[in-house]
């Protein structure tokens, strides 16, 4: 039984995988946008003073963490594991709540102990939890893109 919790728990490199091709992504969809417009503008200053000083400096510790992550040692991440009720799990799809249901109203699993991994990541001294922080960071960037979209011909030219 213990290979196979071992081999089903996911390797710490795969989230940094996943962290890695995310925030270049998210960077290229940024770049993307600084450079459709002249180059003597930065656009996304300009998009970053309506957003206010919260998000602003947000985006700005994300391209850090980026530039940490791709050019340097890599990013500072953790994990931490949390302890989820079995009963509190969510089904898919129906076929596995009925194995889910029959599971657990037999009391055929005893005391199951399910435990979820969560990533954090570290912008500058603060952890903030990856999905929150991703979550944060793909509305920013949908706003970005939203701003840039409502710009008329002449707003597209400092």
């Amino acid at each position: 039984m213990q290979v196979e919790e071992r081999t089903a728990r996911r390797s710490p490199e795969q989230f940094d995988y996943y962290l890695s091709a995310f925030l270049s992504a998210a960077r290229s969809v940024a770049y993307k946008v600084r450079f459709a417009f002249d180059e003597d503008w930065n656009v996304i200053d300009d998009w970053k003073a309506t957003r206010g000083t919260d998000d602003g400096e947000f985006f700005d510790a994300m391209t850090k963490l980026r530039d940490a992550e791709v050019h340097n040692e890599g990013a500072t991440v953790s994990t931490t594991q949390e302890r989820v009720p079995a009963p509190l799990l969510e089904p898919r799809n129906e076929r596995f709540f009925a194995y889910y249901a029959a599971w657990f109203s037999t009391g055929m699993l005893g005391s199951t102990e399910v435990y979820i991994d969560r990533h954090w990541v570290n912008l500058e001294d603060t952890a903030l939890e990856a999905v929150k922080a991703g979550q944060r960071l793909v509305e920013l960037l949908d706003d970005l893109l939203r701003y840039v979209a409502g710009l008329t011909k002449e707003e597209q030219t400092p």
